[in-house]
């Protein structure tokens, strides 16, 4: 959601100078000189200030869906972060607002910025788009607020008044600022990376050397978990909000040159221009770059106020493992994101997001604590949603409230579950003057929590847990995993990236054990391999073969799944039209398995692929291969037989054994006789 315009303001001081000295004056050469001695004045490693405009769409900044301003809640409070600049020319709030009821005609809207004075819009009781410049002088590098607010004449608002609904994908806010001259330390770059108003959209990956597949591909990862959302890629200079360079100082020389970075020695990493963002991963040999990129995809940036740092001192920062796991046994509900309920009578429902291991297998419970005050009356009521699917009702008839609700198997998804809670407070007194000047008491206990229990069995070969966490690939950290990038040209190969970026994100790491070669350098083996791309090894399998050819044919069974209560069953169903192909596969002769992210003949894998790394695609890859479109997934073919699940994963903590496990035991159904219309 970031988009940056690039005006270089140190090309325009040199035309400055240019035009004065075509004056023959002396006090036009004077000045002339003295510019120019300003502009020489700047240290060689400086990086030219550059006018940016950062750009994002307002649900990209809050929990809340769809916020509603009426009696029950009159303000809306968005808060977020600007970027470290020297300084902030111009900050522009775009509102798409939408008129329900009848609104009082005279009464405006209110914007206001950081405590400044309320800026009226005066819709006249109709929908109505604004653009409002807010005043720069109140910018705080964070926690920013813009409140609007729906203020009647009589300044007070009663239930008859009508309502305004603000369309938060529709409205923006935009912020032009000046980049520093000197680089960003890697404090300023993690601020950056974190704020969805300045977030890299786009990331270009320049990599060296004869590990060139593996540093691209752990560079993607790394970003990717540096960031909220997944970011786009390109495998050329100059092209994106983000440049990312991984060689050698000497591969990397005319990139480094008069930065602080080169005067450094060993493995390093560096901030070495900001606009666009540049961050240089670099050693003196090649075992050097590894182990930094290695290192980027596994841990944090470092915390600290310079540009440059030790590739030591990146490995010793927080891993993403430990910060982006899986929900499994008990979590708390405030440990998975803020809910505010403080807001008002109507908060409209606060979303918090978490993911699982091994979704098919899951199941689980949602405890919460409820404290309603006097203020709140015995019929108010709390609704609770998993997924779209309603959970249930909570009633707050008492001060102290406990609601435990039951997470079948099957309502959870691998990533990105959502947990939406919409409290319906009514107050005590309905009677009391201007309630929409008075808060609710209300609130949830920090014990609330979600608890998630996997069940001791699972399918070898399933797409599910393939999204979910990675597996089998990513066991490891993609030990014994070799990735083959099967791809035509670099639009393929940076859109193979942002799959594995997608798998690093579900994993919860970077697969830095794994190998990462083209497909001209892929020669038999006994890992597991995992092919990207439109292009398929010589030994794939035939059922592989006929569904990327289009000669699979569709089967006559149409059934999605059956649930038992210790395992579950899958079956084949329709076959969805022409898109991408997912699938893994058993070796022959081996207990290795291969996987395919691939698309059917004649199809494009670059814009296939940007639809399989969304969401609400990624999470319905199911059995052991599926078909996908610009519309739907589909599974066409069934996971393998269940077996028992993969131990637990070792602790990173020194001296931690692995508890022991007792397999559960399985009656396999009997075999289905073989389609006679498969190939």
């Amino acid at each position: 959601m970031l988009s940056v315009i690039h005006t270089s303001l140190s090309q325009n001081k040199r035309n400055m100078v240019n035009a004065l000295l075509r004056k023959r004056s002396v006090a036009a050469v004077f000045f002339a000189v003295l510019a120019w001695s300003i502009l020489v004045a700047f240290p060689a490693n400086a990086s030219p200030r550059k006018s940016e405009i950062y750009k994002s769409d307002l649900s990209g900044l809050t929990a809340m869906e769809t916020p509603r301003l009426d009696w029950r809640n009159p303000e809306f409070d968005l808060l977020f972060a600007i970027p470290t600049n020297d300084w902030v020319d111009q900050v522009e709030l775009f509102l798409n607002v939408q008129a329900e009821g009848r609104p009082d005609r005279r009464a405006p809207i209110y914007v206001q910025f950081n405590g400044a004075k309320p800026v009226p819009v005066y819709p006249q009781g109709n929908s109505f788009e604004a653009r409002i410049n807010l005043d720069r002088s109140k910018v705080r590098p964070h926690r920013n607020m813009i409140r609007i607010s729906y203020a009647k004449t009589d300044g007070c608002i009663g239930p008859g008044d009508g309502a305004w609904t603000i369309d938060l994908k529709d409205s923006l806010i935009v912020v032009k600022a000046t980049s520093p001259s000197q680089p960003y330390s890697f404090q300023d770059a993690k601020e950056i990376l974190g704020s969805p108003l300045t977030a890299p959209k786009t990331v270009s990956i320049i990599a060296k050397g004869e590990q060139k597949y593996k540093l691209e591909a752990l560079a993607a990862q790394g970003i990717a978990l540096n960031l909220e959302d997944l970011p786009r890629y390109s495998l050329n200079a100059g092209t994106g909000d983000m440049e990312i360079f991984a060689g050698t100082r000497a591969q990397l020389s005319s990139v480094i040159r008069g930065t602080a970075l080169a005067k450094t020695k060993g493995k390093g990493l560096g901030i070495t221009r900001n606009s666009p963002l540049r961050l240089v991963l670099t050693g003196d040999t090649e075992a050097d770059v590894l182990d930094v990129v290695k290192a980027f995809a596994k841990s944090e940036l470092p915390p600290s106020r310079r540009s440059v740092a030790s590739g030591g001192e990146l490995a010793w920062q927080m891993s993403f493992s430990a910060l982006n796991k899986p929900v499994e046994g008990s979590r708390s509900v405030s440990d998975l994101g803020t809910l505010r309920f403080n807001r008002g009578w109507g908060n409209g429902a606060q979303s918090v997001r978490f993911d699982v291991d091994n979704p098919l297998a899951a199941s689980g419970n949602a405890k919460f604590y409820f404290n309603r005050g006097d203020n709140v009356a015995k019929d108010s009521i709390v609704n609770v949603m998993l997924n779209g699917t309603d959970l249930g009702t909570i009633d707050l008839k008492h001060k102290k409230n406990v609601a435990d609700f039951d997470i079948p198997r099957g309502l959870l998804v691998g990533t990105d579950n959502k947990l939406s809670i919409r409290p319906d407070l009514t107050p005590a007194d309905p009677e009391q003057h201007c309630l929409s000047d008075f808060r609710p008491v209300f609130n949830m206990e920090v014990r609330s929590a979600v608890t998630v229990k996997s069940a001791e069995t699972g399918f070898k070969g399933d797409l599910t847990r393939l999204a979910a966490e990675g597996y089998p690939f990513s066991e490891n950290a993609g030990d014994g995993t070799t990735v083959v990038m099967g791809t035509y040209g670099n639009a393929d190969r940076a859109a193979g990236l942002r799959v594995l970026a997608r798998l690093a994100k579900s994993t919860g790491t970077g697969w830095i054990d794994a190998d990462f070669v083209p497909m001209s350098q892929f020669s038999s083996t006994d890992n597991n391999v995992l092919f990207i791309g439109p292009k398929t090894d010589a030994g794939a399998p035939r059922r592989l073969t006929a569904a990327v050819t289009g000669r699979l044919s569709e089967p006559k069974i149409i059934k999605t799944a059956s649930l038992g209560p210790v395992q579950h069953h899958l079956y084949s169903v329709r076959s969805a039209p022409t898109g991408g192909v997912a699938a893994i596969m058993e070796s022959d002769g081996s207990d290795a398995l291969r996987g395919y992210i691939t698309v059917s003949k004649g199809q494009s894998f670059t814009r296939l692929a940007e639809k399989l790394v969304e969401t609400e695609h990624w999470n319905k890859l199911q059995g052991s291969m599926a078909k996908w479109d610009d519309r739907r997934v589909e599974m066409i073919k069934t996971a393998f037989q269940p077996v028992a699940a993969k131990p637990a994963k070792p602790s990173v903590s020194a001296g931690f054994s692995l508890p022991k496990f007792k397999l559960p035991e399985f009656n396999l159904p009997k075999p289905k006789p073989a389609d006679p219309a498969e190939p």
